[in-house]
């Protein structure tokens, strides 16, 4: 009865800490006096999943052991959700990364070259070249090369989890190669058509290898391991 009782605190507990994430995160996105800086807002974002997946995990085992599996799948996709919105923001309506708005087709064709010379970049490293040099000689700040090198490195490697994990044919490489190259190409190519900061082949790439990176990771005999730990 005691084990009961505490499982159902801790679970209780879990939700509220994750509510409370949510509502943090909103209110900054939302709410023009409460500013939350973009990492800061990533970190909280991964705290209410944590929250999520812990509420799931605890009353799997404790108060409804018989759903555990639904109720973790359950979470898993709530978390899964959490980030597309984090990922969906960040890529096309972030006002820290001086988003624009327009459907390129509607401007004037002076408007359009300038922009496709400024932020549209399709020759391979350029980008790369550009902040890896930048940084190494001074005139690119820490936190841009961070943003941009590291932060696009990050930015995909979450559906390496989640995508083998909702899809089975996603286990097999090529296949999730196929998919995450064709969702970062997809978000480059709608970030040009609605001039929503730049369209760059180095993004996508960048993009394309960090996910790729995890997904390697996460099919070793440790990654495995961690695998059937989240979904068990």
């Amino acid at each position: 009865m005691f084990k009961k009782f505490l499982g159902t605190l801790f679970t209780c507990l879990s939700c509220v800490f994750s509510s409370i994430c949510v509502g943090l995160y909103l209110r900054a996105e939302f709410s023009d006096g409460f500013f939350i800086r973009p990492l800061f807002r990533v970190l909280i974002i991964i705290l209410a999943c944590v929250g999520i997946y812990l509420a799931a995990k605890i009353s799997g085992r404790i108060l409804f052991p018989e759903k555990r599996k639904d109720l973790l799948r359950i979470a898993l996709f709530c978390s899964f959700a959490l980030y597309l919105v984090l990922l969906i923001n960040f890529l096309f309506f972030e006002s820290s990364f001086s988003r624009g708005y327009g459907l390129i087709f509607l401007q004037d064709s002076e408007t359009v070259s300038y922009y496709l010379e400024n932020y549209m970049n399709i020759r391979p490293f350029s980008m790369m070249y550009r902040y890896i040099h930048g940084y190494m000689i001074g005139t690119v700040s820490l936190n841009s090369f961070m943003m941009n090198i590291v932060g696009n490195f990050i930015l995909f490697m979450p559906f390496a989890v989640f995508l083998p994990l909702f899809y089975k044919k996603q286990h097999n490489f090529f296949v999730f190669l196929f998919t995450v190259a064709s969702l970062s190409a997809t978000a480059e190519i709608l970030q040009v058509l609605f001039m929503m900061g730049t369209g760059d082949i180095d993004d996508l790439m960048i993009n394309t290898v960090g996910a790729c990176v995890l997904f390697g990771l996460l099919h070793t005999r440790i990654g495995k391991g961690i695998v059937r730990f989240i979904e068990n």
